[in-house]
């Protein structure tokens, strides 16, 4: 029986096979990823001989066919079902990964990488989806909580973004081709893991097509409002990749030394995501997402401090630390807590057009808001007092969000229905479910009363637990 001090492990055996099958599918999506793509800028300069502006449009490429697809992956898996979407993307990055084997020039590299960044369009909106629908099925009857599914969903992603890179780098004994076909064989082995276990036929929501999915999430402006405040995470988050280098320049460290604070991220997640997803379930969203975007704006502050010092010896190495420790503690707080509450916007509709469409709004503020860092960033390399102005510039974004964000959520009424009530709050009566919206009222609200009696169904019959007086999915609780 899951109980809610439980760590990843016992968390992740409370889950239904379906649900460890998806668990274990994150994990080897991110092993094949990394152990390639980390290696794809220095092959195409060093065997292909490509120029810096060539390699950085096919890296872009890559990106826009991922991120910017998403909304339509995502769409599509509402259309076709979980299975189909993940067994399509598996083998169109299986192809993908042949094509860079094989590729010679330019034209085979670009549909090389379009192909990787469209299989996971496909795959990803559709496993998260699953987690989703799957996960708040499984909390409604006494399972772990969805905050905290997603929460392990993060730790064996991190798992993987740390074990890819390092298999990667031993393989260096090997030609990238090899690698390659290497990558496509984990993707080969994921694909027979989906066709053997996964139930064929599997859905996360009603089916909806393409068009129609596409225009419920564009009608949504509460979750558009949600989507474009909350990018400001992704943002955030990718200056582990633009703003971090800069700052390793600054105090002279060697670029290897960016591989220790991707260790030092790893160690932070599988220690922390558990409890600190608890902590954000406890909290409520709008106490959650407060706390975790002021820790996001916060991560930026030790290195704008001590960006006019020249620090020397192993203590160069401390605000980038906090920088990267306190990035994760954020995403910890802020990612499971914003991909649950969007599973209650969707109101069990369209669910991977929505997370999808989450994504998509990020990966655009990605290009944006590095364009925009762009411009500043230089001035970060080198001690003094302008070489806090890109950190201080990024800070703004996120402690703009930390009031925004649950200032939507109260406004709109927006939360879990089966969350504890914050100490001091009066429980709802009785007939709150009774006399719950109707479809005709806000869809958000309708969605989150409907979820609740959807949970108190399921939780009848149960007997409650030691201790409990109410059954946990009780909306009243």
């Amino acid at each position: 029986m899951h109980r809610s001090t439980a760590g990843p492990v016992r968390t992740f055996r409370a889950l239904t096979a379906p649900l460890r099958l998806l668990m274990l599918t994150q994990l080897g999506f991110n092993i094949g990823f990394y152990l390639v793509v980390p290696f794809l800028a220095a092959y195409m300069e060093n065997e292909l001989r490509l120029t810096g502006a060539v390699i950085g449009a096919v890296l872009g490429l890559r990106t826009f066919s991922q991120q910017g697809m998403f909304f339509v992956g995502g769409a599509i898996a509402d259309r076709w079902g979980v299975w189909r979407s993940i067994v399509i993307g598996c083998l169109v990055r299986i192809a993908g990964f042949f094509t860079l084997a094989t590729a010679t020039g330019v034209v085979a590299m670009v549909v090389g990488v379009v192909l990787v960044g469209l299989a996971a369009a496909l795959f990803s909106p559709a496993l998260e989806s699953a987690v989703s629908s799957w996960g708040e099925r499984l909390e409604c009857e006494g399972g772990p909580s969805r905050t905290e599914i997603w929460a392990l969903e993060g730790i064996v992603s991190q798992v993987g973004a740390v074990v890819g890179p390092l298999l990667g780098a031993v393989l260096l004994v090997v030609p990238f081709e090899t690698t390659c076909v290497i990558a496509a064989g984990v993707f080969g082995l994921i694909l027979l893991a989906q066709l053997v276990w996964l139930p064929r036929g599997s859905r996360a929501s009603e089916h909806t097509s393409v068009g129609r999915a596409l225009a419920v999430v564009g009608r949504n402006r509460v979750f558009l409002a949600f989507a474009v405040l909350h990018s400001c995470y992704l943002v955030s988050y990718n200056q582990l990749y633009l703003a971090l280098p800069a700052e390793l320049d600054r105090i002279g460290a060697p670029a290897a030394a960016i591989s220790w604070y991707f260790l030092l991220a790893a160690v932070v997640m599988i220690v922390g995501a558990m409890p600190l997803a608890r902590l954000a379930r406890r909290l409520g969203p709008p106490r959650a997402f407060a706390l975790g975007y002021l820790a996001l704006a916060c991560c930026f502050l030790p290195v704008a401090g001590f960006a006019p010092v020249e620090l020397h010896g192993p203590a160069r190495y401390l605000p980038a630390a906090a920088f990267v420790a306190l990035v994760h503690v954020a995403q910890m707080l802020v990612l499971p807590m914003a991909r649950d509450i969007v599973g209650v916007m969707a109101t069990g509709r369209a669910v991977g057009s929505y997370l999808g469409a989450l994504s998509t709004i990020g990966g655009a503020a990605v290009l944006a808001g590095s364009a925009t860092v762009g411009q500043v960033i230089d001035l970060a390399r080198e001690p003094g007092l302008s070489a806090m102005t890109p950190w201080l510039v990024l800070a703004l974004f996120p402690a703009v969000a930390s009031g925004a964000v649950p200032a939507l959520l109260r406004r709109h009424d927006i939360g879990l229905p089966n969350q504890p009530r914050p100490p001091g709050e009066p429980d709802a009566p009785a007939s709150a479910a009774a006399s719950a919206p109707t479809p005709h009222s806000s869809p958000l609200r309708f969605g989150t009363a409907r979820r609740a009696r959807e949970c108190t169904d399921a939780a009848r019959g149960r007997t409650a637990r030691p201790g409990r007086t109410r059954p946990r999915c009780d909306p009243t609780a």
